[in-house]
């Protein structure tokens, strides 16, 4: 009866009533989000925006617009907003908060504005450097980062990138001598050049076009289209366009900008389509090129593939053009940087030159295998990619949703700007961060890498949206920079200095034009004139003995200039194979008729004499004219001044003729000959013959030295069976015999490496050759034959299971949606050992707990949770007690076997003998290990096959629909199924717990790291809560200690096993294929010229000398887990792991050992380097009773 009906209310209701009712409404909004907001801290705006436009007028200056942003941060800061129209942007101009960006925030900030050129060129955001963050970004990296630009279609394409510098520098010195003038120089405009240059590589890879040549002026009117097309979209691509700051003013489309995007979209989409048409008519009728460009092998990904909201045509000429104008735009920009610097720069350009002579000579080009060597060089690119990075500003993010930065509250939508030309010359990283010294790159920054997480140089970016085509831009920069500095002199016009002006646009081109005066500087370069001529004027002969006569002239002409220093014999070898070639391919036969001639010289008596003598005059007076054709040539190199005829006539050896169908008999006659004794005879000779040649060849190799002590048969393994354990052996014989030398392990050969240098030589140059496995007796029986990826051959198997493994297991989407599983269990095993402590503590309120048991339980629930979804250990496990017990002395066993020396591995024809058994119980442990992993299977399948989904699926459920009709060779799904995960559960748990008991081991016998530890705990987490993983990036000591422990005590301290697939050079020894690799991490990461006091536990050298170094693999003087293809691929998990178990556990208890001694750290051999006595330690709890419940 209170309440009215609705229809009563309405006789109340007018235009007034509504209208007021409706301010008050919007007020009181108005009035309560203000005050929420009130209470958050903003980052501070930056004074002068204008109604409606904000800050762009003042963007739109005389000064660039990194140049303007760059003074306001003097004056607000590292991190300030601005408005652009009618949108916030939000300005980074500090390593530090880009870190806090592109770490903690990388996924809020990963996403991109919808802008208008984004739009019309970018095909509606489908080019993946356009789209938002999202599940179709996600998809299309992952094609490019996997199937594009990894490093093995990188590798397969290495001939083009070469094949394409080579010429362009043959073509530029074709360019030089056509047009030099009076003083050997001629004028070329290098943005144009290193634009044609970078374009024809880009294009070759991408779709199998080459447009451009440097000598060519006439270029055809494709190429014209293409090249004006890719420049117009850059070009529009960086212009201000005022819909994308006031929308509501876009309809006026001002500057008539998107009439132009849409003119330009449509120019590029025909030629995209033209490619695309190509492309799928040659697939279509069976033309199979033997190296496909990216075209092709998106035709065939993408075949089939539901990529949403657009169809497969676009998505491949979207990403075909975004991988086009990506690459080539943005090498263009740094290599004209970097030859401009040099040119303002001379005494740097001499060093380069002067290393390129000692370290490639002028003999022949830079090949990418010379690059490593190069070091000055790369530290002129690094130097020029941090003055000038290519998009000054970054690419354009938006926030997509709300986060916090450098204590600053930033809205959804808000939009990021990274100023990386502020960020990279910030003068507390940067002395002098203005100038151009490359040497800081040797020196104080030599570690820093533009492809790693040192966030105070980012030319690339950084987190999800880096560029995905960060190796090849690298590998492309070196390789021209290095290829044009070796064959050219250049100068500038007058000597003058060159204009550093810099252009507006979404890349950092120079404002004007780079003409520089080249001329050649190696003597290599008049080869190629010289070989042209020779193309050309050879084309005059015939006969079938023109090869053999031109031998023995030319032969005869180099071998002169031999004598008078003027050319290397190489130039004769190679011109003599070019022409050999041009003979061949023109298929060129005798035309001679033989009696008539021969009739001319009558007084010769014998008939083979008269006709020889006859064909070696015929071809002197044709080489004599053929002379006078390219005279200008050999007038050059200035070796025929002293030549004369009669010389020239004296020096050409008779040549015999031979009647082959007289000479050889034929086949049948042999037979008659032919007994079992001749044919032993024969073999023998031909095997003693074989054996003595490759003898003396392989003397002359130079072989790393071995060391001594080795005895027949079984060679050094009676050295690494004593007292000392094999990683503290090999260390001191690293120390007589260099950082890298010889053992025998029975009948294999060993390399084992213990520097930085040559494991970085290993991991980098030799990475695909050292990336096999050694087939070994554990690893057969306890691996699934071999099926379990970590002890998988390197092959194609191999390759599908650690893209699975990288891609659906462990990638950082995976671990983010299982955090809650480490977090929980962390928490409960923490809370568990304080109600432990509750129940039997002693009468000074401390429990004794044996830690190597306490941290492998917690590891193994972790893994087992995330793995099969099971929990074996403590309060939850389900009284499964016996099961766990059973689960954990298998993974023990497992890891002791594949530790063990089986004498099999190194003296294979002793194998049946089973000496000590090893075999048994390896096949023993097997089958108990697949029993289990059976049971588990069973139980997923049933799951998945009843439709119960808890909606949180475990590594097996992956596993098992990604398996799901997928044909691996060799082995099926289930027993790749049960192979990984136990790879992942043996992986994981044992070498954490390793890692957990070493780290608390060396805390406890260095209390003053304790104390700081817990000092920094307090400070950062505070007594009244436990740690969450978010805490973790405050705790920088802790972290610390994390890494010191893995130096100290990596898990495995010899690594893994590795084996050579093919012949290789390592540190300047031949290493033939078979060898194995041994890496000997615990000599590596005690290097005292990398290491002070390296056997001291010192935390915090990490917090200051080396504090940019890093565990996951990029720093070789710290490789804990590996390096290359065969690192780890649980990196990210275990340091989630360590960190926060180790942090859990030092806040919530207070630690001791029994009567305060020290803790023991003797070790014990196997595969991982686990303390050989328990760890037992008094505790008892630090925080409040209520932080444990």
């Amino acid at each position: 009866m209170a309440v009215p009906h609705s229809s009563s209310l309405l006789q109340y209701l007018n235009v007034t009533t509504i209208g007021v009712l409706g301010i008050l409404f919007l007020s009181y909004y108005l009035l309560v989000r203000r005050s929420r907001a009130g209470k958050r801290r903003i980052g501070p705006e930056a004074a002068g925006a204008w109604p409606i436009i904000g800050h762009l007028h003042l963007l739109g200056g005389s000064q660039l617009p990194h140049v303007t942003l760059g003074t306001m941060a003097d004056t607000y800061g590292p991190v300030f907003t601005i408005r652009l129209g009618v949108h916030r942007a939000l300005v980074v101009s500090s390593w530090e908060m880009a870190k806090e960006c592109l770490t903690t925030n990388d996924q809020a900030a990963s996403s991109r504005p919808e802008l208008l050129a984004s739009k019309h060129l970018g095909y509606n955001y489908s080019m993946f450097g356009f789209s938002p963050y999202g599940s179709y970004w996600r998809e299309v990296r992952k094609i490019i980062s996997l199937e594009l630009l990894s490093n093995r279609r990188l590798e397969l394409l290495k001939d083009v990138r070469a094949s394409e510098v080579v010429t362009s520098i043959k073509e530029l010195y074709e360019l030089w001598e056509e047009k030099k003038n009076e003083s050997g120089l001629v004028s070329v405009e290098m943005k144009q050049w290193f634009g044609d240059l970078t374009l024809n590589v880009i294009l070759r890879m991408v779709a199998g076009k080459r447009y451009f040549s440097a000598s060519d002026a006439s270029e055809n009117k494709q190429a014209q289209r293409c090249r004006r097309v890719f420049r117009e979209f850059c070009h529009l691509s960086g212009l201000f366009a005022v819909a994308d700051a006031i929308p509501f003013l876009g309809w006026l489309d001002l500057g008539r900008h998107e009439k132009t995007l849409k003119k330009t979209a449509k120019e590029m989409d025909s030629i995209a389509q033209e490619w695309l048409e190509e492309h799928r008519r040659r697939k279509d009728s069976g033309e199979v090129n033997s190296t496909q460009d990216f075209m092709d092998v998106m035709l065939s990904v993408l075949d089939s593939k539901n990529l949403g909201d657009y169809d497969a045509d676009t998505v491949n000429k979207a990403t075909c053009l975004a991988l086009i104008v990506g690459g080539s735009d943005t090498t263009v920009v740094t290599l004209t940087w970097a030859l401009s610097l040099l040119l303002n720069n001379r005494d740097t350009l001499k060093k380069a030159q002067e290393e390129l002579d000692i370290q490639v000579g002028k003999e022949r080009l830079v090949n990418e295998q010379d690059i490593s060597k190069l070091v000055y060089l790369q530290a002129i690119v690094k130097e020029t990619l941090r003055l000038y990075p290519p998009a000054a500003l970054g690419g354009p993010r938006q926030f997509t949703e709300d986060c916090t930065l450098g204590g600053y509250h930033v809205s959804k939508g808000t939009r990021l700007i990274l100023n990386l030309s502020k960020i990279q010359k910030d003068p507390r990283i940067w002395m002098s961060p203005t100038e151009f010294q490359p040497e800081r790159f040797l020196t104080t920054h030599k570690d820093l890498d533009p492809r790693e997480k040192h966030f105070e140089f980012i030319p690339f970016g950084a987190g999800r949206r880096a560029c995905p085509g960060i190796a090849f831009a690298l590998q492309m920069l070196h390789l021209t920079l290095a290829n044009f500095l070796q064959a050219f002199d250049f100068s500038t016009p007058s000597n003058a200095q060159v204009d550093m002006c810099e252009s507006l646009g979404l890349t950092n081109m120079k404002s004007t034009p780079l003409e520089v005066l080249i001329s050649p500087r190696m003597s290599l370069l008049y080869r190629y004139t010289t070989t042209k001529r020779l193309r050309e004027a050879f084309s005059e002969f015939d006969g079938a003995q023109i090869v053999v006569k031109f031998n023995k002239a030319w032969g005869s002409l180099c071998d002169y200039a031999i004598k008078k220093n003027e050319q290397p014999l190489t130039w004769r070898e190679e011109s003599l194979a070019q022409i050999k070639e041009w003979v061949n391919a023109k298929k060129i036969h005798r035309k001679t008729d033989t009696e008539t001639k021969l009739k001319k010289i009558d007084r010769m008596s014998n008939k083979e004499d008269r006709f020889q003598v006859y064909e070696d005059l015929v071809f002197a007076q044709k080489f004599l004219s053929f002379y006078s054709s390219i005279k200008s040539v050999f007038d050059d190199l200035k070796i025929l001044k002293d030549i004369k005829r009669e010389h020239l006539m004296l020096k050409l050896e008779k040549h015999r003729q031979i009647d082959l169908t007289m000479a050889v008999p034929h086949s049948s006659s042999l037979l008659q000959y032919l007994n079992i004794t001749t044919i032993g005879v024969l073999g023998i000779l031909f095997l003693s013959y074989y054996l003595l040649v490759r003898r003396s060849r392989a003397g002359k190799r130079r072989i790393a030295p071995e060391a001594a002590g080795a005895w027949p048969i079984i060679g050094h393994l009676h050295l690494l069976g004593g007292s000392q354990l094999p990683h503290v052996t090999l260390g001191t014989m690293a120390d007589k015999y260099g950082p890298i030398f010889t053992i025998r392990l029975g009948v294999h050969r060993a390399l084992v490496v213990s520097s930085r240098e040559v494991a970085k030589e290993c991991f980098t140059t030799n990475d695909s050759a050292v990336s096999g496995r050694p087939k070994l007796v554990a690893p057969e029986h306890l691996g699934y034959n071999y099926a379990m990826f970590a002890f998988s051959p390197y092959d194609a198997y191999w390759r599908e299971v650690r893209k699975i493994v990288n891609t659906e297991l462990l990638s950082n989407r995976r671990l983010e949606l299982l955090k809650d599983v480490r977090a929980s269990e962390v928490e409960t095993s923490i809370k568990e050992l304080y109600k432990l402590w509750a129940e039997k503590k002693n009468e000074l309120g401390h429990v004794l707990v044996e830690m190597k048991q306490w941290f492998g339980d917690l590891s193994m629930n972790v893994i087992l949770r995330m793995v099969v979804g099971k929990r074996y250990f403590g309060v939850g496990a389900g009284g499964e007690e016996e099961e766990a017990r059973r689960c954990q002395k298998a993974i023990r066993e497992f890891f002791r076997l594949l530790g063990l020396f089986v004498v099999k591995d190194g003296i294979p024809s002793l194998g049946w003998l089973d000496l000590g058994g090893h075999e048994k119980a390896m096949k023993k442990t097997a089958k108990e290990i697949d029993s289990i992993a059976q049971e588990w299977l069973e139980e997923h399948r049933r799951r998945k096959d009843w439709g119960e989904d808890n909606g949180m699926h475990d590594f097996m459920d992956v596993l098992l629909s990604v398996l799901d009709g997928k044909a691996l060779p060799e082995y099926d799904a289930d027993t790749i199924n049960k192979a990984t995960s136990m790879a992942l559960i043996s992986g994981g748990t044992d070498t954490m717990t390793v890692t957990l008991t070493w780290a608390l081991s060396l805390i406890l016998n260095n209390r003053e790291t304790l104390k700081k530890a817990k000092e920094e705990l307090d400070t950062h987490v505070g007594k009244e809560r436990l740690v969450n993983a978010s805490d973790i990036s405050k705790l920088v000591y802790l972290q610390a200690i994390v890494k010191e422990t893995l130096r100290l005590r990596p898990p495995g301290p010899l690594s893994g096993p590795r084996q050579f697939t093919e012949d290789c050079i390592i540190g300047g020894y031949h290493v033939p294929k078979g060898t194995r690799l041994v890496l000997n991490l615990s000599k590596l990461h005690r290097d005292p010229s990398v290491w002070l006091d390296p056997e001291e536990f010192q935390p915090e050298r990490f917090l200051t000398t080396h504090r940019d170094v890093d565990a996951r693999g990029q720093h070789f003087q710290l490789l804990p887990f590996g390096a290359g293809r065969r690192s780890c691929p649980g990196i990210t998990f275990a340091l989630q792991m360590l960190h926060l178990a180790l942090a859990s556990f030092l806040h919530g208890f207070e630690v001791s050992t029994p009567s305060n001694a020290p803790v023991d750290m003797s070790e014990i051999p196997g595969l991982t380097n686990i303390k050989s006595t328990p760890l037992e330690i008094l505790i008892a709890p630090r925080l409040p009773y209520n932080s444990y419940k």
